[in-house]
């Protein structure tokens, strides 16, 4: 171990996880105390998370192939973006690093709505209509989804965020946020805001909680609701992704499940599972198949 360089081919291979960490660890620590450099190719997040722990000098050229459109790519990823992603305490908790071994990510607010729409993702990849080899993160409620889309997306990962419809309800700082993370150009995010700013005038005799719970099916008018609807589409274009419905319960309630939060996805997961919830009722079937195309699409928005 007395070479200036260590060339390794995948050496995390069979071993278990914690142990592929520590060695990723142990062997950048080796390489920095001797001035070498690491050279591996790992399909490991465990063992790369070792390497990052070990020293902050890491660099990761990701290599993707797009067999559907027959692509491939390979993007280095900055030590910055890289930085970002696994230094902060609360991004490391949601283990976003992983998102470097998937072709997409799908960014959620709480817990329960990253299993709900990865249980509603699973039941449509038994007939293909899912998107496959895709990560869903919850951000618990620490409201930094959007700093989680900023450095996936440069990295070159193609990253859905999912929000409930009081994000854009109530506009402002938080709003803008996620606008920006999605990368939506200055001049289209002036112009999607001034639809907005026209729309919250034509919602204002609506109660903020209520539309919260429904959504659209708050709403009376029907121009108004295809206005809004035209809206969302166009903020979904950029892979920010407005429940239309109003929030997670929203979708329950289209399969007649009363109970809310973990109790409802438990709920649901148990229909599916006994049959008695398919995907010929409910909207968001529809809803995840535009998330699918969005990720897949080389001519996404981003």
């Amino acid at each position: 171990m007395n070479q200036r360089f260590i060339l390794l081919d995948d050496p995390s291979v069979f071993l278990h996880p914690p142990l592929a960490r520590l060695f990723g660890k142990m062997l950048t620590e080796i390489a920095t105390a001797r001035s070498g450099q690491l050279f591996v190719s790992t399909h490991s997040a465990e063992f790369l998370y070792g390497c990052m722990e070990g020293s902050d000098d890491v660099t990761v050229v990701r290599l993707t192939y797009d067999s559907k459109n027959n692509i491939g790519s390979t993007q280095v990823v900055s030590q910055t973006d890289l930085r970002e992603l696994t230094k902060d305490a609360l991004l490391k908790t949601t283990e976003v690093y992983r998102a470097l071994f998937h072709k997409g990510v799908i960014i959620t607010e709480g817990h329960p709505d990253r299993v709900f729409y990865d249980g509603v993702n699973q039941k449509l990849l038994e007939t293909d209509a899912g998107v496959s080899d895709t990560q869903f993160i919850s951000t618990q409620g620490g409201g930094i989804a959007d700093r989680i889309v900023g450095p996936l997306r440069r990295i070159g990962i193609p990253a859905v965020a999912i929000v409930d419809f009081d994000v854009v309800y109530d506009g402002g700082t938080n709003l803008s946020k996620f606008m920006i993370a999605c990368q939506i150009p200055p001049d289209i995010k002036t112009k999607l805001n001034a639809i907005r700013n026209g729309l919250q005038n034509k919602w204002c005799n609506i109660d903020r909680d209520e539309m919260k719970l429904k959504g659209i099916n708050s709403i009376i008018d029907q121009k108004i609701i295809k206005e809004t609807l035209d809206y969302l589409k166009q903020l979904s274009e950029y892979g920010l992704f407005v429940v239309p419905l109003g929030e997670l319960e929203s979708w329950y309630r289209e399969f007649l499940i009363k109970r809310s939060g973990y109790g409802g996805v438990r709920d649901f997961l148990t229909g599916i599972e006994n049959g008695t919830i398919t995907t010929n009722t409910g909207s968001v079937w529809s809803f995840m198949k535009d998330i699918k195309s969005w990720i897949e699409s080389p001519d996404r928005l981003i």
